[in-house]
């Protein structure tokens, strides 16, 4: 069976709508998917109806950004029933008008920088979810420009460079905190190198509640997969993974799918995600 639990749509940076992505899920014989758009539940009508139309299970989910000591983390929070869910509404609706905030901050910033997008378009066009900074990235360059994603993120939109504002002030410990109080699952996302050399971190997030790493993902070789698997079985989390499939974009064209989860690993996420409903 192939998985895929870390996905995007239009409702938040993704450039496909929900009916294609699931329909393109379908095509690649994707059985299980989450989409896991940031800060946002308002997806979820719409990636539930297309799910159950083009057969493919869903489990509801949610990427949170966060803040750790300077860094911004983010957290992937998986939910087995609609109630807990929908307990997010409240937070999915403060971090919008947060983000849109932030939009208009990073575009002065960029002006300041000589790079001049309108904030107003790009919020516009972003009316349905939240709006982050791939879809300032998208801007530029359609702006005429001529730069290259990564070439943007690195001088104006990562951290620390030139435009970079935070999506939050709220901090990943009470974020996890939050999920398990609202019987969610909080899994660490895409760890990378930073976590790799700071593990003590990943001890903090487990005594705020932490439930899983996101061991299988498209920038981990086997070096970090093997790394964060050793972390998961020594702390009793759960691996999960994913593409981050974000559409034809930021070189993950290929992504959906291709992120091969082993099936034990499924289960025993499944089994932690309805663990944490009931505890």
């Amino acid at each position: 069976m192939i998985f895929d639990f870390h996905t995007h749509t239009t409702f938040s940076d993704g450039t496909l709508e929900p009916e294609e992505l699931i329909k393109k899920a379908a095509k690649r014989n994707i059985k299980v998917i989450s989409v896991t758009d940031h800060d946002t539940i308002s997806n979820y009508q719409e990636v539930r109806q297309y799910c159950q139309k083009y057969g493919v299970e869903l489990i509801k989910g949610i990427e949170l950004s966060s803040i750790h000591e300077g860094k911004e983390v983010h957290i992937l929070a998986y939910f087995a029933k609609e109630n807990d869910y929908y307990k997010l509404s409240e937070l999915a609706e403060e971090r919008k008008k947060d983000r849109e905030k932030r939009i208009y901050r990073i575009c002065e910033k960029l002006k300041e920088a000589g790079i001049d997008i309108s904030a107003a378009d790009l919020l516009a066009k972003s009316e349905k979810g939240s709006i982050g900074r791939p879809q300032v990235a998208r801007a530029i360059i359609e702006k005429g420009y001529r730069m290259t994603f990564p070439e943007i993120f690195a001088e104006y939109l990562g951290n620390g460079a030139k435009a970079y504002v935070p999506s939050t002030t709220t901090s990943s410990i009470e974020i996890i905190k939050m999920v398990r109080e609202l019987k969610g699952t909080p899994v660490l996302a895409h760890p990378g190198d930073y976590f790799q050399k700071n593990p003590e971190i990943i001890n903090q997030f487990i005594s705020a509640g932490l439930q899983g790493i996101e061991v299988y993902y498209s920038s981990h070789n086997q070096d970090k997969i093997n790394f964060y698997l050793n972390l998961v079985r020594k702390y009793n989390l759960v691996a999960t993974g994913g593409s981050d499939y974000h559409g034809n974009t930021k070189g993950r064209e290929d992504y959906l799918g291709k992120i091969r989860i082993p099936e034990t690993e499924y289960r025993l996420f499944f089994e932690r995600i309805h663990f944490c409903s009931d505890n």
